[in-house]
């Protein structure tokens, strides 16, 4: 998974490989505008046994696809068992409430993402 992110332009594009598709049943975000990030967080997400994959992959120590939850729609990729490595993207008027992912460089991430929040 590669995370790109254009201040220039105004948007972040998360590009899932071939394994990360087939995982997730979704594709890349491409071209999401920076304006629709609400907040971006390294917090451990909420997981709950009432959430519905709607597809998606939820096995002990990993979830990946789509999810339905009580706190909205969420796009999950992650391995359960890093903890210090999630990435929560909150959206607003998106077709998702929430991106969850966990990657090497979370830290490095949210504090480019609270950048350019902060600039709006």
């Amino acid at each position: 998974m590669k995370i790109f992110i254009d201040d220039k332009f105004d948007y972040f594009e998360i590009k899932l490989g071939f394994k990360e598709k087939i995982a997730s049943f979704h594709g890349s975000f491409e071209k999401v505008p920076l304006s629709k990030v609400k907040s971006v967080s390294n917090d451990i997400p909420q997981k709950s046994w009432k959430d519905m994959k709607n597809p998606g992959t939820d096995l002990p120590g990993f979830r990946a696809g789509s999810f339905t939850t009580l706190r909205g729609h969420e796009f999950w990729y992650a391995n359960l068992k890093k903890e210090s490595n999630f990435l929560v993207i909150e959206l607003q008027d998106d077709t998702y409430d929430r991106i969850i992912l966990t990657v090497d460089n979370n830290t490095e991430l949210k504090e480019k993402f609270d950048r350019l929040i902060e600039k709006r």
